[in-house]
């Protein structure tokens, strides 16, 4: 019975996406047990905005990317990967604003072991946005 744990504060990277003059943030959690896989996402300060939606990317050591949507304002989320990812070289995640198919990474981060950077992160999204 194998379980694994992962969790990363997401930090405010791009400003007008909050409210109040607080920074937008969240927590992202994910944990594997016996090749079960789940997401648990709290987004914190978010505030709606005019066309677009926001979208949880998440992507791992081997670069594959997962959407969610979260909808016009983010809320908690619980999710079940139907392909686990690969953890053992961390993971990323960020809250993006969609409009146009045009990515704004609004909060990020990476766990400690994840051997890409923000900018990696931002172009892999963008690139899967332009192809799907």
């Amino acid at each position: 019975m194998a379980f694994d744990k992962k969790v990363i504060v997401l930090k405010q990277i791009e400003n007008g996406f909050s409210a109040g003059g607080r920074a937008a943030a969240g927590i992202v959690r994910i944990e594997s047990e016996d090749g079960v896989c789940s997401l648990f996402l709290s987004p914190v300060n978010f505030v709606a905005k005019g066309s677009g939606e926001y979208v949880l990317f998440v992507t791992d050591g081997k670069r594959e990317i997962c959407r969610l949507p979260l909808g016009v304002r983010p809320r908690s989320l619980t999710a079940t990967f139907d392909l686990p990812p690969d953890l053992s070289k961390g993971f990323a995640a960020g809250i993006c604003f969609l409009s146009a198919d045009i990515p704004v990474l609004v909060a990020y981060q990476r766990t400690e072991n994840f051997p890409r950077t923000v900018q990696d992160f931002k172009k892999a999204v963008a690139e899967y946005c332009i192809e799907r």
